[in-house]
C-alpha cells in the first residue's frame, strides 16, 4: 500500500505519533511519505528514514500549500491521512482535485479544539466539510469517537486506533514503593493551558494537609512553563518542585518519580500517561475524556473525578500507604503499556485504510 501521511503540527504528541505511525508502516511493507516539519519527535526520524520512510520536510499549509498539491497528485496513493483541521481541509481540497482517498485523524476532543481561534465558527464548518468527504474517519479513543457525530452533521465511517508509545521503553519490572523514602511525583508534557499545570503546587499543598511530604519533577517545557515556576515560589514550594525541560527520552527522568500524575480535564487520549505505565508507575489521574480507557481506578492506579484535587490527593495517599497494593498497581500499569505498541498502533491503521473499500491489501 502506498501512502502519503500529512501534518502540519510541529510540537506535542501528534509529530511523535506521526512518525511512529509512518515508521510502523513502513516496517509493514507500506510505501511512506511523510510530509511535515516537526519539532518533537525528531529523535525517531533516523530510524525510520533507515527503513524506507521519505521524509519531505514541509513548512505547513499556511506558508506552502504547493507542495502538498504537488505532493497528493504526483502519485496515485492509497491512501492520503491528514491529521490537523488546517490541513484536513487543504488536503481534502487537494485528494478531490487528483482523486484520492482522503482519510482523516482525530487526535484530541474535538470540542475542545473547536473553541479558541478567530473565526472559530467558519473554521469548523470548513472542517466539518472536509470530514464529511474523508473515506473514514481515524479517533485515538472511544471517547474522541463518541464526540464526533454531535459536531460533524455528515460522518463517515470511524475507526478507533489507539496511539502507540514509541518513546519509553517497556522497563523489566515495575517500580517499587518509595519506602523510606520522600515519594516523588512525576508529570510530562507540554506546560500549557490543557494539561492544567496550575494544580500541581494545590495537589503537594494537600498532600501536605494529609501529612505527606512529596516531592515532584515536571518533564517537559511550553508557554506557561515560567507563570508556573512563579506560582510554585509563591507558594513556597522551592527545592520541592523540579523543572526538567524538554527530553527527547523522557524515560530516565521518569524512572526516578514513584507515582506518575496527570492533571489533564480535557483528554483526547494521553500518551505520556502509557509512558509513566511503560515505566512502571502507577498513575493518578482524573476521570476525564479517554483516561477511563487507559487506567481502571484501583487497577493501574487512582481515577479522582475531574478537577478533584482532594480526591486525587486521597487516592495517592492510600496508594503510598500500602506497599502491596502499590506494587500491585505499578505491576498492573506496566503490563497495560503492551497494549500501546507500534505494530498494534499500524495494523490498526491499515485496517482502516483497507476497510473503507478500494486499497490493496
Amino acid at each position: 500500500m502506498d501512502i502519503l501521511l500529512v501534518s502540519d503540527r510541529q510540537t506535542g504528541g501528534v509529530p511523535v505519533i506521526f512518525i511512529a505511525l509512518a515508521h510502523g508502516l513502513a516496517r509493514r511493507g507500506c510505501r511512506v511519505r511523510l510530509l511535515a516539519d516537526p519539532q518533537d519527535g525528531t529523535e525517531l526520524l533516523p530510524a525510520a528514514k533507515a527503513d524506507g520512510v521519505e521524509f519531505v520536510r514541509w513548512q505547513g499549509q499556511r506558508h506552502d500549500l504547493r507542495s502538498l498539491w504537488r505532493a497528493v497528485g504526483e502519485h496515485r496513493w492509497d491512501a492520503v491521512l491528514s491529521c490537523h483541521r488546517g490541513c484536513d481541509l487543504a488536503t481534502a481540497l487537494a485528494c478531490r482535485r487528483w482523486g484520492r482517498r482522503h482519510f482523516i485523524a482525530v487526535h484530541g476532543d474535538p470540542s475542545y479544539e473547536a473553541g479558541g481561534v478567530r473565526w472559530a465558527w467558519l473554521r469548523n464548518r470548513l472542517w466539518w466539510w472536509a470530514v464529511g468527504r474523508a473515506q473514514a474517519v481515524v479517533a485515538i479513543s472511544r471517547y474522541v469517537a463518541a464526540r464526533l457525530p454531535a459536531l460533524i452533521p455528515r460522518l463517515p465511517p470511524v475507526a478507533v486506533v489507539v496511539n502507540a508509545n514509541v518513546r519509553v521503553p517497556r522497563v523489566a519490572s515495575a517500580r517499587p514503593h518509595p519506602a523510606g523514602q520522600e515519594p516523588l511525583l512525576v508529570a510530562c508534557g507540554r506546560v500549557y493551558d490543557a494539561k492544567r499545570p496550575e494544580l500541581l503546587p494545590d495537589l503537594i499543598a494537600e498532600l501536605d494537609r494529609r501529612g505527606l511530604r512529596c516531592r515532584a519533577a515536571w518533564v517537559g517545557d511550553g508557554p506557561l512553563l515560567e507563570d508556573l515556576r512563579a506560582l510554585v515560589r509563591a507558594r513556597g514550594l522551592e527545592g520541592r518542585v523540579d523543572f526538567l525541560g524538554h527530553r527527547d527520552d523522557p524515560a530516565p527522568d521518569l524512572l526516578r518519580g514513584h507515582v506518575f500524575v496527570h492533571f489533564c480535564t480535557i483528554e483526547g487520549f494521553g500518551l505520556a500517561v502509557t509512558e509513566g505505565m511503560a515505566c512502571g508507575l502507577p498513575v493518578a489521574a482524573f476521570a476525564a475524556g479517554a483516561l477511563p480507557e487507559l487506567i481502571t481506578d484501583g487497577v493501574e492506579g487512582t481515577l479522582a473525578p475531574a478537577g478533584d484535587l482532594t480526591a486525587m490527593a486521597a487516592g495517592i495517599a492510600a496508594l503510598l500507604a500500602d506497599p502491596a497494593r502499590f506494587g500491585a498497581c505499578a505491576a498492573a500499569a506496566l503490563a497495560r503499556s503492551h497494549d500501546f505498541s507500534q505494530e498494534a498502533m499500524a495494523d490498526g491503521y491499515l485496517a482502516a485504510f483497507a476497510g473503507s473499500g478500494g486499497c490493496r491489501p
